[in-house]
């Protein structure tokens, strides 16, 4: 089986990454090797963010490579040493070999940093001595940056310039920073510098921005140097003097070295990579020669090139942003990735969101109509700092940085999916909750209710035990007259009455109670009486308005009767009438009436529940459906009540209705079943 080598970069939209991993490919592409690119991101500045980021190295540590390959250059340059080394501590087992940046005793390939710019600079100096040179150096504390500080110093020192001269500014390798900084020192100087040099061609892109805002004409006022030679700089107003990073050199010796490690075990020594000057209109330099020329041709052709395949990449960015579900939407870009370069895509998901018992959730292969190279990418499907799982894809080498931009919005579609799924999840809890709440509040009634008859029972049974004993003292004394005996069949005959009928008022509500509560826990279909279920439901309510001034009206037509869910009706008119006396009322404190009505109807029947509380503003009643809403959540309102009601009606016992109420003037609820139904009465 041939060997599996990774190589991890930041990403693919950056030409030194690119031109890195051409090398590589040039290298090891006609080898027996497995060769994967895995743009796995920046690491991030701080800890706060590394979850995603640890999962997507670990990933790749999963797949066992024979030897991975970093370019520790750019993963690194955000970050700290202390989140780099945790990171590299993952692959502690794995054989490493580092591309521009130390890390331990681990093998390293570098780029020579300081002979190309220390050459630029040595020849020109002498042409145009520096009276106000100026540095806008990486981030602190970066590798290349320093070294190639070093080498302007080194220039300065061989060209006998003093280097007190020298002003260094503290950027990031960003044009914005650059802008920033130098912008900053201009307004705060009073001496214009004559010299600009950046640690990268980004860095310079921003500077000469900054200059031309202040009027500093280049190259006549100040001249401008870069580093790394980016496609773009021979483009810029004056094309950029720089020093061409040999990206493209510094991936094949890593190549090279990948081989030599694979046949003998141990990595070869090495020596820097040799960078090279490239002079131009920043610095009074002509660069019109034929070379020159066919560069700048070149770069547009793949200029045009990126265009077309953005075009591309928006149409399936349109697609992928109006699916749901993953499978679908690797079906429906097919076309669009097929036009792309794109010959297979796979989606690999962690356990944590999988939607099937396999990890491949869905594989597309596309026919191969291109000739040439292929790369496999491994990229992480990251969304909001989630890591979803991986991107598995093998296309054409120029597809790689658009692969890499789709990859987050396959990974969007499966935080949506996952979002959905958990938000579901969280609103049938808390309607399991309500409902649990509202059965609660059942049982309180209830036990209330039943304490007084029970308490009177209790007292009955008393007094005839009281009683009895008495009589057994008086029979034992032989003292018992007629009269006493008398008196105690009459006491017997009023307490058992009484006795009896508290019971049976008992018995009847803890009926009562069972039956409601039995249906609001089950989902069972059963007859019932429509009317005097509901009556019943109003009962075992009787608690929660018998200290109110809340009245309570019913006008019910009897002999309704059909098959229903009775427990799903039971919590529909709790809701209904708590939400009244909460909402309504001011829990309780106002007066009103409450009116349920029951009528005959073409449709079977009309249910309507209204008051005359306070109402809500007409415009919001199409947001009382919506879970959590609420006007009263300073009261305790979940904002479930109504949602519940509107779910259980319309979904579980598949009734129409309709809310109507403006504020002021009380709020009405109605329900008819959505098709006609026969009475069973009939």
């Amino acid at each position: 089986m041939s060997a599996l080598v990774v190589v991890v970069v930041s990403n693919f939209s950056q030409t030194i990454e690119q031109r890195i991993c051409e090398g590589l490919y040039q290298a090891l592409g006609s080898a027996p090797i497995r060769l994967v690119f895995a743009p796995v991101g920046y690491l991030p500045p701080d800890r706060e963010q590394s979850a995603s980021i640890l999962r997507s190295h670990e990933a790749i540590k999963a797949l066992e490579p024979d030897a991975v390959v970093f370019y520790s250059g750019g993963i690194a340059y955000k970050t700290n040493q202390s989140l780099f080394e945790q990171v590299m501590s993952i692959y502690e087992s794995i054989p490493q070999l580092h591309l521009g940046h130390r890390y331990a005793d681990k093998a390293l390939l570098s780029i020579d940093n300081h002979a190309g710019l220390f050459t630029l600079l040595s020849e020109l100096f002498p042409k145009r001595p520096p009276e106000r040179p100026l540095f806008i150096s990486g981030p602190a504390r970066n590798q290349d940056s320093e070294q190639r500080q070093q080498a302007i110093v080194d220039a300065m020192v061989q060209c006998q310039i003093p280097l007190e001269r020298l002003v260094v500014l503290e950027g990031d390798y960003t044009p914005y920073t650059a802008e920033v900084v130098l912008g900053q020192y201009l307004d705060a100087s009073k001496e214009r510098p004559d010299w600009v040099i950046c640690a990268n061609d980004l860095s310079a892109k921003g500077a000469l921005a900054a200059l031309q805002a202040k009027g500093i004409a280049c190259p006549d006022d100040c001249w401008l140097a870069g580093f790394d030679d980016l496609e773009y700089a021979q483009f810029m107003t004056p094309s950029l003097s720089t020093v061409a990073y040999p990206a493209v050199g510094l991936g094949q010796a890593a190549g090279r070295s990948v081989l030599a490690f694979l046949e003998q075990d141990h990595w070869p020594e090495t020596q820097p990579i040799s960078s090279e000057p490239r002079r131009r209109e920043s610095t009074a330099t002509s660069g019109s020669d034929a070379a020159h020329l066919g560069n700048r041709l070149s770069d547009l052709w793949g200029f045009i090139q990126e265009r077309d395949m953005t075009r591309r990449q928006f149409e399936v960015m349109r697609s992928l942003h109006a699916q749901s579900e993953l499978g679908q939407a690797l079906i429906d870009t097919r076309i669009d990735l097929e036009e792309m370069g794109i010959y297979e895509l796979s989606l690999t998901l962690n356990p944590m969101a999988a939607q099937a018992e396999e990890s491949t959730l869905a594989k597309a292969a596309y026919p191969h109509r291109f000739s040439g190279d292929v790369y496999e990418l491994m990229v992480p499907l990251i969304a909001d700092r989630i890591h979803y799982g991986t991107l598995w894809c093998k296309c054409h080498p120029w597809s790689a940085e658009q692969v890499e931009r789709l990859a987050p919005l396959f990974a969007e579609i499966e935080h949506r999916r996952i979002t959905r799924q958990n938000n579901e999840w969280l609103r049938e809890q808390n309607e399991t909750a309500e409902r649990m709440a509202s059965l609660g509040r059942l049982v309180a009634g209830v036990a209330h209710e039943a304490n007084t008859p029970i308490g009177t029972g209790k007292l009955s049974a008393s007094v005839l035990m009281h009683e009895v004993r008495s009589l057994q003292q008086k029979l034992d004394e032989g003292s018992l007259t007629r009269q006493q005996m008398a008196d105690f069949v009459a006491t017997l005959a009023d307490h058992s009455r009484l006795l009896y009928s508290n019971l049976d008022r008992a018995a009847s509500l803890i009926s009562n109670f069972k039956q409601v509560s039995v249906d609001q826990s089950s989902e069972q279909q059963r007859e019932i009486d429509l009317g005097d279920y509901v009556e019943s439901i109003i009962n075992s309510l009787t608690y929660q308005f018998k200290q109110t001034p809340i009245e309570i009206v019913t006008r019910l037509d009897p002999g309704i009767r059909l098959i229903t869910y009775p427990g799903a009706i039971a919590q529909v008119l709790t809701n209904l009438l708590m939400n009244a006396r909460q909402h309504g009322f001011e829990n309780g404190l106002r007066a009103g009436r409450i009116v349920m009505e029951l009528i005959d109807h073409p449709m079977g029947f009309q249910l309507t529940v209204s008051d005359n509380g306070a109402g809500i503003r007409r415009e919001l009643l199409p947001q009382l459906i919506e879970p959590f809403f609420t006007t009263a959540r300073h009261r305790g309102g979940s904002g479930l009540g109504l949602h519940i009601v509107y779910n259980l009606a319309n979904h579980k016992l598949d009734w129409q209705v309709a809310f109507h109420s403006e504020l002021g003037k009380g709020f009405r609820a109605g329900f008819t079943p959505k098709r006609p139904i026969k009475n069973i009465s009939d």
